[in-house]
């Protein structure tokens, strides 16, 4: 097997394009993939044209920029599509799937979020869930 060595400026160069990824919208959705996926769907929800807040983005593109493979997407999906934070529509020929995040419903989602965290300075249940 042949070694590949890399130079300084090569090993930099696939470090081009880092993508936000917002630690807050993991215990919502509880799962780092639909964290990651909503956190890329709000990035081009706010560079959006459609004058509704629509914009779309192939599979390929979702893998390109996130990493996750077509399971990961769907399951993602799944639970951003459950928890009401993104919707999905199929327009066109060929059809091309389109996204929203619905903003409001998101604030919302975390809010609960917030109010369900364990305050610092408090010890969380144990295992039973009595107070330790």
């Amino acid at each position: 097997m042949k070694q590949v060595q890399l130079s300084h400026p090569q090993l930099l160069g696939l470090l081009d394009r880092p993508i936000a990824f917002h630690r807050c919208f993991v215990e919502p959705t509880g799962s780092v993939a639909a964290a990651l996926m909503l956190s890329q769907a709000l990035y081009w929800q706010q560079r959006t044209k459609d004058p509704e807040g629509w914009w779309f983005k192939t599979r390929d593109e979702w893998q390109e920029e996130t990493g996750l493979g077509r399971r990961e997407q769907e399951t993602a999906r799944a639970k951003l599509r459950k928890l009401g934070v993104m919707r999905e529509d199929l327009r066109g020929v060929p059809a091309q799937l389109w996204y929203m995040v619905d903003e409001n419903r998101l604030l919302e989602v975390l809010a609960e979020s917030a109010q369900k965290a364990v305050p610092v300075g408090r010890n969380p249940p144990n295992w039973k869930g009595g107070i330790r």
